[in-house]
């Protein structure tokens, strides 16, 4: 069962979207100057949550909530 979504996974989609999401709270530290720091609440953070939720949302999953429960729902 899990095959058959596999094959329906835009890889480059989500390697796309894997490389913005670093860009919140991005040192430029880390393994290939990669690293991100981005605590809990904090302003990358938010802004991270953010732009996923927006995301989803565009993706049609509609009454995504960003709360600072530490959750997105």
């Amino acid at each position: 069962m899990l095959s058959h979504f596999v094959g329906l996974i835009n890889t480059s989609r989500v390697l796309e979207d894997l490389h913005v999401l670093r860009g919140f709270g991005a040192t430029g530290g880390g393994l290939h100057g990669y690293g991100v720091t981005r605590p809990a609440l904090s302003d990358a953070d938010m802004e991270a949550r953010l732009w996923l939720k927006t995301r989803m949302e565009s993706a049609g999953l509609n009454g995504v909530q960003v709360n600072t429960g530490l959750t997105l729902r």
